[in-house]
């Protein structure tokens, strides 16, 4: 499921016009630590009793069944932490879901 991102509502080349936005959305929310919206993708969550880590990936093109995906950030939290840093690593793939 999925919707048109910016630069598809406004017909401008991806990463123009919506950077200015994306900094307007974070200088107005110091807890939002990221923002891209132009691209198309999803997000893995793991959870565990030490951590929670979020890695985002991308989609070459979200209306091709095989469509090829791409590594974009991670994001991690420590167990009582109240920070998120970037992580180190990604979500072990062979990891039980």
């Amino acid at each position: 499921m999925t919707s048109d991102n910016l630069n598809e509502i406004t017909r401008t080349p991806p990463r123009t016009t919506s950077l200015v936005v994306e900094q307007e959305i974070k200088a107005a929310n110091r807890h939002i630590k990221e923002v891209e919206l132009d691209s198309h993708g999803y997000s893995v969550v793991d959870l565990t009793p030490e951590h929670i880590q979020f890695d985002t990936f991308f989609l070459s093109d979200r209306e091709d069944p095989n469509a090829t995906q791409s590594f974009y950030r991670s994001f991690q939290s420590a167990k009582g932490s109240r920070t998120v840093v970037p992580a180190a690593t990604q979500i072990p793939q062979d990891r039980p879901h």
